[in-house]
């Protein structure tokens, strides 16, 4: 049995994103030691000291946040002002994972847009130089995420050539499992990212052609086993779950789920 290991959640697990210290104190009672933020716009001085205050008091600490995800933003549009855009909001990301104690920012390398064009990747690896600086300086890993099927990112042939640009100090990547599954290409995926695999999304769903509920592992058809015995190999990061609300946003239970999962795996927190 695993004993060594690290967990940690998205916010998207609580409802409405809503984070207080009621909510991480349950989280915290159930091993779940770190937390990935998503940030939708840059937030005030205030809202980063209240966030400080409940992550000090609860004793949980930021692993990541994730950076804007909206239809309109990503690095390799065609828009110059959508491409100026999702670069200034990866850089309050960075600052904000800075002031909080953070290790990374996630990034999606494309956004619901397989082919933007010829020079597509060119400008994805464009905008990447530009930020990759202002993460160095503030010591936050830029972790690139593979996409769901039929947007920029969801091949490994492609997020192998991605990451061949960068050196493997200040890019790495996030493995969504729920994304891998979906676009068919998991355990490739996982392959490809090898040794630069530096942070987790882990949720479940029902494969190729289906929906992307973020389903607790368990919850769909995801060969658990073999990704876990990936895991195990090589990994020594926190297992990040990235699962959304049931239907009665009942949260205790659904820690209790997945604890179920990791003891069904064989899987479990450092203590």
């Amino acid at each position: 049995m695993i004993t060594d290991r690290k967990f940690g959640l998205s916010d998207c697990i609580f409802k409405n994103r809503l984070i207080n210290e009621g909510n991480l104190d349950l989280v915290k009672r159930y091993n779940f030691e770190f937390l990935e933020l998503y940030l939708s716009e840059r937030p005030k001085d205030e809202q980063i000291e209240r966030r400080r205050v409940c992550l000090n008091n609860t004793g949980m600490r930021l692993w990541s946040i994730h950076s804007l995800d909206d239809v309109k933003y990503y690095l390799g549009s065609r828009d110059p002002a959508a491409r100026r855009t999702i670069i200034e909001a990866i850089f309050y990301c960075i600052d904000y994972a800075a002031a909080l104690g953070g290790k990374a920012v996630i990034v999606h390398p494309g956004n619901y847009i397989r082919l933007d064009g010829p020079d597509q990747f060119q400008r994805v690896k464009d905008s990447l130089l530009e930020i990759i600086p202002y993460a160095r300086q503030h010591n936050i890993m830029i972790c690139l995420e593979n996409m769901l099927s039929g947007i920029f990112g969801e091949r490994p042939e492609d997020m192998s050539v991605l990451l061949a640009q960068f050196p493997a100090d200040c890019v790495k990547t996030c493995i969504d499992t729920g994304h891998g599954n979906e676009a068919g290409n998991l355990f490739p995926m996982l392959a490809a990212f090898g040794a630069r695999l530096f942070t987790t999304h882990l949720n479940d769903n029902f494969g190729v052609g289906g929906a992307d509920p973020h389903l607790i592992p368990g919850n769909g058809n995801i060969r658990w086993q073999e990704v876990v015995a990936t895991l195990r190999t090589g990994y020594a990061n926190p297992w990040i779950f990235e699962v959304v609300p049931d239907p009665q946003h009942d949260l205790e239970k659904m820690l209790i789920k997945i604890k179920s999962w990791c003891e069904r795996l064989e899987v479990t927190c450092a203590s």
